[in-house]
């Protein structure tokens, strides 16, 4: 995460997370760096679904169609927030965690979102861990995405 963080300063880019199964773990990981003032603006931890409709405004039947464990749930998260924040990038995370099938989705699965200015990146994830290592893993690994797809892009 701190060279993330590192990375965002060098580069003069604001980020803002929304997060649902991951209950803030991200945003909470990047506010114990030093220095991270400079570039996090903030955070909606939308878990559930009444929270996205009327926090985030993603209409109800959006997320019957596609349900909150879905790709574009994880899109309309992260374009909301990004919006909300006027941050350059918004990362977003939902899926399930467990302990049970939900939406006939399977435990392990979960999507993540970022968005880098006018672009868009999307992640798709089915993993066996369990419920508190699976977020500590989504994060970890989106943070070592972020860091990829930043370093590569033009300021």
């Amino acid at each position: 995460m701190k060279r993330l963080v590192e990375l965002l300063v060098e580069k003069k880019l604001s980020i803002s997370t929304c997060e649902s199964f991951t209950a803030g773990l991200f945003a909470y990981e990047l506010g114990k760096i030093p220095g991270v003032s400079a570039t996090y603006k903030g955070s909606v931890i939308a878990y559930q679904s009444e929270v996205k409709h009327t926090v985030l405004g993603i209409d109800p039947m959006f997320l019957d169609t596609y349900g909150v464990v879905s790709r574009e749930v994880a899109d309309q998260m992260a374009k909301t927030c990004q919006s909300m924040f006027a941050s350059d990038i918004c990362i977003s995370f939902t899926g399930n965690a467990g302990p049970s099938v939900l939406e006939g989705k399977a435990c392990g699965l979960w999507f993540a979102c970022m968005r880098y200015r006018d672009q868009q990146f999307d992640f798709e994830f089915q993993d066996s861990l369990e419920r508190n290592a699976l977020q500590v893993h989504a994060v970890q690994t989106m943070t070592s995405k972020l860091i990829d797809i930043i370093r590569d892009m033009p300021n």
